[in-house]
């Protein structure tokens, strides 16, 4: 079982290792950023709401490939979903928790020489892809669970 996938309009990613580097697990409640609104001669504070985001994560993955060459196709077709938006689903434990409208903000693929050995590796692999992805969640929804 992969330990994470993200489907974007264009490419499906399947992701054997997933590691979250920045901004902790995605939280259920987004971020709300307010303004102080001041005025002259008025005592006392006053706030507004100017939009409500959830925190961006940074995530570390690892995609398999067959050889180098693969390697580059995987990690061009990385590069080219920069911008996009994708379903982000994370599986821990057999439990699998989707993130719909992943806005991929920030990819960054390196291609590496060697084949990954543990859990879920395919055979006769000989390259594979580290990538450091930000995404921004505009949408958690906790029932949404396979």
């Amino acid at each position: 079982m992969p330990a994470a996938q993200l489907v974007t309009s264009e490419e499906t990613y399947t992701f054997l290792a997933f590691k979250i580097l920045e901004g902790g697990w995605p939280s259920k409640q987004p971020m709300v950023v307010e303004e102080e609104i001041v005025s002259p001669g008025v005592s006392g504070r006053r706030w507004r709401t100017m939009y409500e985001q959830h925190p961006s994560i940074t995530v570390e993955t690892v995609s398999e490939a067959n050889n180098w060459l693969v390697a580059e196709d995987v990690a061009t077709a990385m590069r080219k979903a920069k911008g996009e938006l994708g379903t982000l689903t994370i599986t821990v434990d057999s439990q699998a928790y989707r993130f719909k409208d992943v806005h991929i903000s920030d990819v960054a693929p390196v291609m590496r020489i060697g084949a990954i050995i543990g859990g879920g590796a395919l055979a006769n692999m000989n390259a594979h892809v580290v990538t450091r992805w930000t995404f921004e969640l505009t949408e958690f929804d906790p029932s949404d669970t396979e």
